[in-house]
Protein backbone atom coordinates (compact mmCIF):
# COMPACT_ATOMS: atom_id res chain seq x y z
CA UNK A 1 0.00 0.00 0.00
CA UNK A 2 1.21 3.69 -0.83
CA UNK A 3 1.18 5.80 1.68
CA UNK A 4 1.23 9.68 1.17
CA UNK A 5 4.50 11.13 1.85
CA UNK A 6 3.19 13.75 4.56
CA UNK A 7 0.76 11.12 6.15
CA UNK A 8 4.20 8.85 6.27
CA UNK A 9 6.69 11.39 7.84
CA UNK A 10 3.65 12.78 10.01
CA UNK A 11 3.81 9.49 11.96
CA UNK A 12 7.18 8.88 11.76
CA UNK A 13 7.50 12.34 13.85
CA UNK A 14 4.27 10.88 16.05
CA UNK A 15 6.59 7.70 17.02
CA UNK A 16 9.71 9.96 18.33
CA UNK A 17 7.49 12.67 19.83
CA UNK A 18 5.84 9.66 21.63
CA UNK A 19 8.41 7.37 22.54
CA UNK A 20 10.78 10.62 23.67
CA UNK A 21 7.83 11.77 25.81
CA UNK A 22 8.23 8.96 27.70
CA UNK A 23 11.49 9.06 28.72
CA UNK A 24 11.07 12.24 29.34
CA UNK A 25 8.55 11.11 32.05
CA UNK A 26 10.49 8.52 32.86
CA UNK A 27 13.49 10.71 34.01
CA UNK A 28 11.44 13.35 35.94
CA UNK A 29 11.22 16.05 33.40
CA UNK A 30 8.00 17.83 34.33
CA UNK A 31 7.72 20.51 32.15
CA UNK A 32 6.06 20.35 28.65
CA UNK A 33 9.00 23.28 27.10
CA UNK A 34 11.51 20.93 28.41
CA UNK A 35 10.31 17.79 27.53
CA UNK A 36 9.66 18.98 23.70
CA UNK A 37 13.47 19.44 23.08
CA UNK A 38 14.21 16.48 25.02
CA UNK A 39 11.91 13.78 23.11
CA UNK A 40 13.44 15.31 20.14
CA UNK A 41 17.11 14.83 21.32
CA UNK A 42 16.03 11.49 22.79
CA UNK A 43 14.58 10.49 19.37
CA UNK A 44 18.09 11.08 17.58
CA UNK A 45 19.93 8.95 20.60
CA UNK A 46 17.69 5.92 19.82
CA UNK A 47 17.87 5.75 16.18
CA UNK A 48 21.49 6.23 16.44
CA UNK A 49 22.17 3.64 18.87
CA UNK A 50 19.65 0.96 17.49
CA UNK A 51 21.72 1.91 13.77
CA UNK A 52 25.29 1.16 15.28
CA UNK A 53 24.22 -1.74 16.93
CA UNK A 54 22.80 -2.85 13.64
CA UNK A 55 25.71 -1.59 11.43
CA UNK A 56 28.36 -3.61 14.43
CA UNK A 57 26.41 -6.73 13.97
CA UNK A 58 26.14 -6.25 9.76
CA UNK A 59 22.30 -6.59 10.39
CA UNK A 60 21.36 -3.45 8.13
CA UNK A 61 18.58 -4.59 6.87
CA UNK A 62 16.68 -4.08 10.05
CA UNK A 63 17.11 -0.49 10.76
CA UNK A 64 13.60 0.81 10.17
CA UNK A 65 12.64 -2.70 12.40
CA UNK A 66 14.67 -1.98 15.24
CA UNK A 67 14.30 1.27 15.20
CA UNK A 68 10.27 1.79 15.39
CA UNK A 69 10.22 -1.30 17.66
CA UNK A 70 12.83 0.16 20.44
CA UNK A 71 10.47 3.72 19.54
CA UNK A 72 7.47 1.34 20.79
CA UNK A 73 9.18 -0.81 23.47
CA UNK A 74 10.43 2.72 25.03
CA UNK A 75 6.59 3.79 24.87
CA UNK A 76 5.17 1.60 26.29
CA UNK A 77 7.51 1.33 29.10
CA UNK A 78 6.38 4.90 30.45
CA UNK A 79 3.05 4.06 29.89
CA UNK A 80 2.37 4.45 34.12
CA UNK A 81 4.01 7.58 33.83
CA UNK A 82 1.70 8.96 31.28
CA UNK A 83 -1.23 7.59 33.25
CA UNK A 84 0.38 9.52 35.94
CA UNK A 85 1.06 12.14 34.50
CA UNK A 86 -1.13 12.64 32.19
CA UNK A 87 -2.03 15.96 31.93
CA UNK A 88 1.48 16.96 31.33
CA UNK A 89 1.74 14.12 28.80
CA UNK A 90 -1.26 14.91 26.64
CA UNK A 91 -0.64 18.36 26.76
CA UNK A 92 3.09 17.93 25.67
CA UNK A 93 1.73 15.37 22.85
CA UNK A 94 -1.18 17.88 21.97
CA UNK A 95 2.29 20.60 21.96
CA UNK A 96 4.26 17.76 19.77
CA UNK A 97 1.52 17.57 17.06
CA UNK A 98 1.04 21.08 16.85
CA UNK A 99 4.98 21.59 15.52
CA UNK A 100 4.68 18.66 13.34
CA UNK A 101 1.63 20.35 11.82
CA UNK A 102 3.26 23.39 11.65
CA UNK A 103 5.91 21.80 9.83
CA UNK A 104 3.46 19.95 7.56
CA UNK A 105 2.28 23.16 6.51
CA UNK A 106 5.29 24.96 5.68
CA UNK A 107 6.90 21.93 3.68
CA UNK A 108 3.77 20.46 2.30
CA UNK A 109 1.17 23.60 2.12
CA UNK A 110 3.64 26.76 1.28
CA UNK A 111 5.89 24.31 0.05
CA UNK A 112 8.95 25.75 1.25
CA UNK A 113 12.01 24.28 0.29
CA UNK A 114 15.05 23.14 1.95
CA UNK A 115 18.24 25.36 2.38
CA UNK A 116 21.22 23.41 0.77
CA UNK A 117 24.87 23.50 -0.67
CA UNK A 118 27.19 20.84 -1.17
CA UNK A 119 27.38 19.66 2.37
CA UNK A 120 23.40 19.24 1.96
CA UNK A 121 23.91 16.76 -1.16
CA UNK A 122 26.08 14.53 1.00
CA UNK A 123 23.77 13.97 3.74
CA UNK A 124 20.87 13.29 0.65
CA UNK A 125 23.53 10.72 -0.59
CA UNK A 126 24.20 9.09 2.44
CA UNK A 127 21.01 9.39 3.85
CA UNK A 128 19.21 7.87 1.02
CA UNK A 129 21.55 5.92 -0.86
CA UNK A 130 23.31 4.42 2.08
CA UNK A 131 21.07 4.06 5.21
CA UNK A 132 17.66 4.14 3.65
CA UNK A 133 19.00 1.52 1.21
CA UNK A 134 20.30 -0.78 3.96
CA UNK A 135 23.04 -1.25 1.64
CA UNK A 136 26.24 -3.22 3.42
CA UNK A 137 28.90 -0.58 1.75
CA UNK A 138 29.51 2.20 4.27
CA UNK A 139 32.33 3.50 2.52
CA UNK A 140 30.42 6.57 1.25
CA UNK A 141 29.42 7.19 4.82
CA UNK A 142 32.84 6.72 5.72
CA UNK A 143 34.09 9.12 3.43
CA UNK A 144 31.95 12.31 4.90
CA UNK A 145 33.31 11.84 8.21
CA UNK A 146 32.95 15.56 9.12
CA UNK A 147 29.38 15.69 8.60
CA UNK A 148 28.88 12.56 11.63
CA UNK A 149 25.96 10.15 11.04
CA UNK A 150 23.47 11.20 13.70
CA UNK A 151 21.71 13.94 11.06
CA UNK A 152 21.38 11.35 7.78
CA UNK A 153 20.22 8.79 9.86
CA UNK A 154 16.71 10.87 10.43
CA UNK A 155 16.63 12.38 7.43
CA UNK A 156 16.89 8.55 6.29
CA UNK A 157 13.31 8.15 8.21
CA UNK A 158 11.45 9.34 5.43
CA UNK A 159 9.52 7.31 2.99
CA UNK A 160 11.47 5.21 0.20
CA UNK A 161 13.80 7.35 -1.99
CA UNK A 162 12.71 10.97 0.06
CA UNK A 163 14.19 12.68 3.03
CA UNK A 164 12.54 13.13 6.36
CA UNK A 165 11.84 16.61 5.37
CA UNK A 166 9.94 17.57 8.45
CA UNK A 167 13.20 16.73 10.60
CA UNK A 168 15.00 20.44 10.63
CA UNK A 169 12.21 22.61 11.08
CA UNK A 170 11.30 20.37 14.20
CA UNK A 171 15.27 20.76 15.34
CA UNK A 172 14.60 24.68 15.23
CA UNK A 173 11.64 24.76 17.03
CA UNK A 174 12.52 22.38 19.61
CA UNK A 175 15.87 24.34 20.48
CA UNK A 176 13.18 27.36 20.75
CA UNK A 177 11.61 25.43 23.00
CA UNK A 178 14.40 24.82 25.10
CA UNK A 179 15.59 28.57 24.84
CA UNK A 180 12.60 29.32 26.15
CA UNK A 181 12.11 27.21 29.23
CA UNK A 182 15.74 27.64 30.08
CA UNK A 183 15.13 31.68 30.16
CA UNK A 184 11.96 30.92 31.83
CA UNK A 185 14.16 29.17 34.91
CA UNK A 186 16.86 31.55 35.33
CA UNK A 187 14.70 34.50 35.26
CA UNK A 188 11.85 33.37 37.28
CA UNK A 189 11.99 35.25 40.38
CA UNK A 190 11.88 38.37 38.13
CA UNK A 191 8.94 40.10 36.41
CA UNK A 192 7.50 37.77 33.84
CA UNK A 193 6.24 41.04 31.35
CA UNK A 194 9.82 42.05 31.78
CA UNK A 195 10.98 38.28 30.49
CA UNK A 196 7.89 38.90 27.01
CA UNK A 197 9.13 41.68 26.76
CA UNK A 198 12.78 40.76 26.02
CA UNK A 199 11.34 37.12 24.40
CA UNK A 200 9.49 39.88 22.39
CA UNK A 201 12.68 42.15 21.18
CA UNK A 202 14.92 39.63 20.37
CA UNK A 203 12.12 37.52 18.41
CA UNK A 204 11.63 40.63 16.11
CA UNK A 205 15.65 41.23 16.00
CA UNK A 206 16.01 37.68 15.16
CA UNK A 207 13.72 37.47 12.14
CA UNK A 208 16.11 40.45 10.63
CA UNK A 209 19.15 37.85 10.82
CA UNK A 210 19.44 35.91 7.48
CA UNK A 211 21.24 33.11 9.33
CA UNK A 212 18.25 32.82 11.70
CA UNK A 213 15.40 32.32 9.41
CA UNK A 214 17.74 30.01 6.98
CA UNK A 215 18.28 27.70 9.97
CA UNK A 216 14.67 26.68 9.98
CA UNK A 217 14.97 24.61 7.06
CA UNK A 218 19.17 24.02 6.66
CA UNK A 219 19.64 20.72 5.72
CA UNK A 220 23.28 20.33 7.42
CA UNK A 221 23.80 18.96 11.25
CA UNK A 222 25.08 22.48 12.42
CA UNK A 223 20.95 22.64 13.68
CA UNK A 224 21.23 19.31 15.49
CA UNK A 225 24.61 20.38 16.73
CA UNK A 226 23.16 23.37 18.21
CA UNK A 227 19.90 21.25 20.28
CA UNK A 228 22.72 18.64 21.41
CA UNK A 229 24.82 21.40 22.73
CA UNK A 230 22.00 23.03 24.23
CA UNK A 231 20.90 20.40 25.78
CA UNK A 232 24.18 19.19 26.95
CA UNK A 233 24.54 22.71 28.68
CA UNK A 234 21.39 22.70 30.23
CA UNK A 235 22.17 19.61 31.83
CA UNK A 236 25.16 20.36 32.96
CA UNK A 237 23.72 24.26 34.45
CA UNK A 238 20.71 21.84 36.38
CA UNK A 239 23.68 19.95 37.49
CA UNK A 240 26.00 22.75 39.25
CA UNK A 241 23.09 24.49 40.40
CA UNK A 242 21.67 21.63 42.38
CA UNK A 243 23.52 20.08 45.38
CA UNK A 244 23.59 16.60 44.06
CA UNK A 245 22.37 15.99 40.21
CA UNK A 246 19.10 13.76 39.99
CA UNK A 247 17.74 12.15 36.22
CA UNK A 248 16.39 14.29 34.80
CA UNK A 249 19.56 16.25 34.55
CA UNK A 250 22.06 13.54 33.75
CA UNK A 251 19.65 12.55 31.24
CA UNK A 252 20.14 15.82 29.55
CA UNK A 253 24.05 15.39 29.50
CA UNK A 254 23.80 11.97 28.26
CA UNK A 255 21.76 12.88 25.35
CA UNK A 256 22.99 16.07 24.63
CA UNK A 257 26.86 14.68 24.74
CA UNK A 258 25.78 11.72 22.58
CA UNK A 259 24.13 13.99 19.82
CA UNK A 260 27.34 16.54 20.28
CA UNK A 261 29.57 13.76 19.12
CA UNK A 262 27.58 12.14 16.53
CA UNK A 263 26.17 15.11 14.77
CA UNK A 264 29.29 16.39 13.69
CA UNK A 265 33.05 14.79 13.75
CA UNK A 266 34.69 17.77 15.56
CA UNK A 267 31.50 17.90 18.01
CA UNK A 268 33.54 15.69 21.02
CA UNK A 269 35.86 18.50 21.10
CA UNK A 270 32.94 21.45 22.09
CA UNK A 271 31.45 18.13 24.52
CA UNK A 272 34.96 17.66 25.93
CA UNK A 273 35.33 20.96 27.08
CA UNK A 274 31.74 21.61 28.30
CA UNK A 275 32.31 18.46 30.13
CA UNK A 276 35.38 20.02 31.50
CA UNK A 277 33.77 23.26 32.83
CA UNK A 278 31.22 20.64 34.92
CA UNK A 279 34.46 18.31 36.21
CA UNK A 280 35.76 22.08 37.24
CA UNK A 281 32.69 22.72 39.66
CA UNK A 282 31.14 19.13 40.76
CA UNK A 283 30.36 18.80 43.78
CA UNK A 284 32.88 16.13 46.02
CA UNK A 285 29.39 13.55 45.60
CA UNK A 286 28.91 10.23 43.66
CA UNK A 287 26.14 11.77 42.07
CA UNK A 288 28.09 14.31 40.68
CA UNK A 289 31.10 12.63 39.98
CA UNK A 290 28.22 9.71 38.01
CA UNK A 291 27.20 12.79 35.74
CA UNK A 292 31.04 13.60 34.95
CA UNK A 293 31.59 10.32 34.20
CA UNK A 294 28.74 8.93 32.02
CA UNK A 295 28.93 12.19 29.95
CA UNK A 296 32.41 11.19 29.22
CA UNK A 297 31.77 7.74 28.62
CA UNK A 298 28.70 8.39 26.09
CA UNK A 299 30.63 11.46 24.29
CA UNK A 300 33.96 9.69 23.97
CA UNK A 301 32.08 6.54 23.25
CA UNK A 302 29.92 7.19 20.81
CA UNK A 303 32.54 8.67 18.50
CA UNK A 304 34.22 5.59 19.07
CA UNK A 305 31.80 3.02 18.16
CA UNK A 306 30.34 4.99 15.05
CA UNK A 307 34.02 5.86 13.57
CA UNK A 308 34.98 2.03 14.20
CA UNK A 309 31.21 1.26 12.95
CA UNK A 310 31.99 2.64 9.49
CA UNK A 311 35.53 2.29 9.77
CA UNK A 312 36.40 5.79 8.87
CA UNK A 313 39.38 7.23 7.73
CA UNK A 314 39.65 9.75 10.16
CA UNK A 315 41.29 7.16 12.68
CA UNK A 316 44.11 6.77 9.79
CA UNK A 317 44.50 10.49 8.97
CA UNK A 318 45.78 11.52 12.66
CA UNK A 319 47.94 7.51 13.31
CA UNK A 320 45.85 6.27 15.68
CA UNK A 321 44.94 2.82 16.11
CA UNK A 322 40.98 1.75 16.34
CA UNK A 323 41.28 1.10 19.96
CA UNK A 324 43.28 4.23 21.42
CA UNK A 325 39.32 6.27 21.23
CA UNK A 326 38.11 3.86 23.81
CA UNK A 327 41.16 3.83 25.68
CA UNK A 328 41.40 7.58 25.50
CA UNK A 329 37.62 7.58 27.07
CA UNK A 330 38.82 5.15 29.72
CA UNK A 331 41.71 7.39 31.31
CA UNK A 332 39.85 10.75 30.56
CA UNK A 333 37.06 9.61 32.17
CA UNK A 334 39.09 8.17 35.23
CA UNK A 335 41.06 11.59 35.37
CA UNK A 336 38.46 13.97 35.83
CA UNK A 337 36.29 11.70 38.36
CA UNK A 338 39.08 10.71 40.79
CA UNK A 339 38.88 12.30 44.03
CA UNK A 340 42.70 12.95 43.61
CA UNK A 341 41.90 16.16 41.91
CA UNK A 342 39.62 17.59 43.58
CA UNK A 343 41.67 19.98 45.36
CA UNK A 344 42.70 21.32 41.80
CA UNK A 345 39.03 21.56 39.91
CA UNK A 346 38.87 24.86 40.42
CA UNK A 347 41.89 25.88 38.13
CA UNK A 348 40.48 23.27 35.18
CA UNK A 349 38.12 26.39 33.50
CA UNK A 350 41.58 28.76 33.84
CA UNK A 351 43.54 25.53 31.72
CA UNK A 352 41.13 24.94 29.07
CA UNK A 353 41.17 28.74 28.29
CA UNK A 354 44.50 29.50 28.05
CA UNK A 355 45.15 26.44 26.21
CA UNK A 356 42.95 27.63 23.59
CA UNK A 357 44.46 30.88 23.54
CA UNK A 358 47.60 29.66 22.84
CA UNK A 359 46.69 26.99 19.83
CA UNK A 360 44.55 29.82 18.78
CA UNK A 361 47.65 32.49 18.77
CA UNK A 362 49.79 29.78 17.61
CA UNK A 363 47.73 29.12 14.65
CA UNK A 364 48.11 32.86 13.76
CA UNK A 365 51.07 33.77 14.36
CA UNK A 366 52.65 30.70 12.55
CA UNK A 367 50.28 31.29 8.82
CA UNK A 368 51.77 33.14 5.98
CA UNK A 369 49.37 36.00 6.48
CA UNK A 370 48.48 36.77 10.92
CA UNK A 371 46.50 39.11 10.16
CA UNK A 372 44.18 37.86 7.34
CA UNK A 373 44.13 34.89 9.36
CA UNK A 374 43.40 36.69 12.60
CA UNK A 375 40.38 38.50 10.96
CA UNK A 376 39.09 36.07 8.51
CA UNK A 377 35.75 35.70 10.16
CA UNK A 378 35.52 39.68 10.24
CA UNK A 379 33.49 40.05 6.86
CA UNK A 380 31.19 37.40 7.86
CA UNK A 381 30.86 38.39 11.47
CA UNK A 382 31.00 41.87 11.37
CA UNK A 383 29.88 43.20 7.92
CA UNK A 384 27.11 40.60 7.25
CA UNK A 385 28.68 38.45 4.58
CA UNK A 386 27.98 35.36 6.50
CA UNK A 387 23.83 36.15 6.76
CA UNK A 388 24.62 37.29 10.77
CA UNK A 389 24.09 40.76 10.20
CA UNK A 390 24.61 42.90 13.04
CA UNK A 391 23.72 40.07 15.37
CA UNK A 392 27.67 39.36 16.45
CA UNK A 393 27.68 43.07 17.12
CA UNK A 394 24.63 43.74 19.19
CA UNK A 395 26.06 40.20 21.16
CA UNK A 396 29.37 42.11 21.52
CA UNK A 397 28.01 45.60 22.48
CA UNK A 398 25.29 43.75 25.28
CA UNK A 399 28.04 41.71 27.14
CA UNK A 400 30.29 44.76 27.38
CA UNK A 401 27.19 46.60 29.18
CA UNK A 402 25.73 43.39 30.88
CA UNK A 403 29.73 42.95 32.32
CA UNK A 404 29.26 46.57 33.55
CA UNK A 405 25.81 46.23 34.99
CA UNK A 406 27.17 43.40 37.09
CA UNK A 407 24.28 41.05 36.01
CA UNK A 408 23.50 37.77 37.73
CA UNK A 409 26.18 34.75 38.14
CA UNK A 410 23.64 32.32 35.98
CA UNK A 411 23.85 34.99 33.14
CA UNK A 412 27.68 35.31 33.56
CA UNK A 413 28.29 31.44 32.80
CA UNK A 414 25.79 31.12 29.96
CA UNK A 415 27.95 34.48 28.87
CA UNK A 416 30.88 32.76 29.42
CA UNK A 417 30.08 29.39 27.68
CA UNK A 418 29.30 31.11 24.48
CA UNK A 419 32.36 32.91 24.56
CA UNK A 420 34.40 29.30 25.08
CA UNK A 421 32.22 27.56 22.34
CA UNK A 422 33.21 30.05 19.85
CA UNK A 423 36.94 29.78 20.97
CA UNK A 424 36.32 25.86 21.13
CA UNK A 425 34.86 26.17 17.40
CA UNK A 426 37.51 28.09 16.02
CA UNK A 427 40.39 25.45 17.38
CA UNK A 428 38.47 23.05 15.86
CA UNK A 429 38.91 24.03 12.48
CA UNK A 430 42.64 24.72 12.74
CA UNK A 431 42.69 21.00 11.80
CA UNK A 432 42.00 22.59 8.60
CA UNK A 433 43.99 24.47 8.24
CA UNK A 434 42.11 28.02 8.99
CA UNK A 435 39.89 29.95 10.15
CA UNK A 436 37.73 30.34 7.44
CA UNK A 437 36.62 32.41 4.56
CA UNK A 438 34.52 35.14 3.64
CA UNK A 439 31.09 33.07 2.42
CA UNK A 440 28.19 32.19 3.97
CA UNK A 441 28.67 28.36 2.84
CA UNK A 442 32.54 29.28 5.29
CA UNK A 443 32.28 26.01 7.92
CA UNK A 444 33.57 28.28 10.91
CA UNK A 445 30.93 30.88 10.36
CA UNK A 446 27.70 28.18 10.12
CA UNK A 447 29.20 26.15 13.18
CA UNK A 448 28.80 29.39 14.91
CA UNK A 449 24.76 27.68 15.23
CA UNK A 450 26.38 24.96 17.20
CA UNK A 451 26.52 27.80 20.53
CA UNK A 452 23.70 30.05 19.12
CA UNK A 453 20.96 28.63 21.12
CA UNK A 454 23.91 29.68 24.41
CA UNK A 455 24.02 33.20 22.94
CA UNK A 456 20.36 33.72 22.89
CA UNK A 457 19.54 32.08 26.22
CA UNK A 458 22.65 34.74 27.38
CA UNK A 459 20.67 37.92 25.43
CA UNK A 460 17.30 37.15 26.82
CA UNK A 461 18.52 36.31 30.65
CA UNK A 462 20.82 40.12 29.95
CA UNK A 463 17.63 42.18 28.69
CA UNK A 464 15.14 40.78 31.28
CA UNK A 465 17.30 41.48 33.83
CA UNK A 466 18.31 44.83 32.43
CA UNK A 467 14.92 45.74 32.06
CA UNK A 468 13.82 45.06 35.84
CA UNK A 469 16.90 46.77 36.53
CA UNK A 470 15.33 49.56 35.12
CA UNK A 471 12.20 49.42 37.73
CA UNK A 472 13.69 48.31 40.61
CA UNK A 473 16.52 47.73 43.18
CA UNK A 474 19.22 45.86 42.47
CA UNK A 475 18.71 43.36 45.05
CA UNK A 476 15.65 41.99 42.69
CA UNK A 477 17.61 40.59 40.25
CA UNK A 478 18.84 37.94 42.61
CA UNK A 479 17.11 34.95 40.73
CA UNK A 480 16.51 31.84 42.61
CA UNK A 481 19.50 28.25 42.58
CA UNK A 482 16.94 25.80 43.80
CA UNK A 483 17.28 22.55 42.27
Amino acid sequence: MIVNPAVYEALVALVIGISGISLGLLVGIRHTLLLIPFALGAGVAIRVVSALGLWSLEMNHLNLEVWATASLLIALAGGLRWWQQRKLAFSTLGVWAGLVTAALAAKYALGIGEMQHTDSAAQFAVSILVIQSDTDDLSVLADSPKLGIAFPLMLALGPGGRIFSLFPFLVFLSTLALVAWLSLRITERLQRKMLYLAWAIVGLFSLTIPMFRISAFYVNSHTLMGLGIALLATGIFLTLQSRSPNTTHIALIVVGALIGSTARIEGIILVGVLLAVLASQIRPSWQSRLAVALGAVVAGGSLSWWTGAIDSPVIDEFGLQWWWLPALTAVGTAVITTPLIDGLRRFIPYVVVAVLLLLLGREVWTSSNPFATATAQVPNLIFGEGGWASAAIVFVILTLLSIRAKLSEHYLWFLGVSWLGIATILFSKTFDGSFGRESFYDSVNRMILHVAPLILIATIVALTELFERSRTRPSALQVSTRP
